[in-house]
């Protein structure tokens, strides 16, 4: 029972220290050593080492190998309190964007928030008084990219929304909602040429506000 006391202890801190050189030491070092490269987060292992540190204590081992069995069991990020805590935390996140959408309603839509969309509608974004329809922004949609994709709704609108679906991962619906108002509400066409108030779109055929047909 002693010899699996150690080696439960050797092998629950070698895990217990790769998962707090994956999760707080890695990442930084390999910035600081090669800033320019971009590199993937790696996950430990969860549970394991907890389990086997854990385990030692309880077996007749040194006291104070028991009692840095203990710590390294608070340190180890893939025991059960540190998968608790990181649950806890996205729970929190999540809840403040819900009540922050209440807040600043305009507030452009994470690639986290369009995993969850669905195929509803957005519920941010101005509102277009033509179709009542919320014209979602995009937390990932640069400048450069926003204005490719401006230019190329007139040419290829289909085409326009593949790249904005590709660029922001947005459902293609939302897509097909933001190609229609060139990403803005507020998007007119030309003066009606019967009231002088302004057209849905420049295509348009016949005017929403006097009604004045030319099809």
């Amino acid at each position: 029972m002693t010899i699996a006391g150690y080696i439960a202890f050797g092998l629950g801190a070698s895990v217990a220290l790769l998962n707090v050189y994956l999760s707080w030491i890695r990442g930084p070092l390999l910035r600081w050593l090669w800033p320019d490269r971009n590199h993937s987060w790696v996950s430990g292992l969860p549970l394991l080492g907890f389990a086997l540190l854990i385990a030692a204590t309880l077996l007749p081992i040194l006291r104070p190998l028991r009692v840095a069995a203990l710590v390294l069991a608070v340190l180890d990020t893939g025991g059960p309190h540190w998968l608790a805590a990181v649950m806890v935390h996205q729970w929190w996140t999540e809840r403040g964007e819900d009540c922050d959408d209440s807040l600043d309603p305009n507030r452009p839509y994470s690639r986290r928030e369009l995993r969850r969309a669905g195929h509803g509608f957005p519920e941010r974004g101005a509102l277009c008084r033509t179709c009542k329809t919320h014209v979602p922004q995009f937390v990932e949609l640069s400048d450069d990219d926003r204005r490719r994709i401006l230019d190329l709704i007139d040419e290829d609108p289909l085409g326009a929304m593949s790249e904005l679906e590709a660029v922001t991962g947005c459902p293609p619906r939302w897509a097909k909602i933001w190609v229609q108002h060139r990403g803005d509400a507020r998007f007119k066409g030309p003066p009606c040429p019967e009231c002088g108030e302004p057209l849905p779109s420049a295509g348009s055929r016949q005017c929403l506000h006097c009604k004045a047909d030319w099809h």
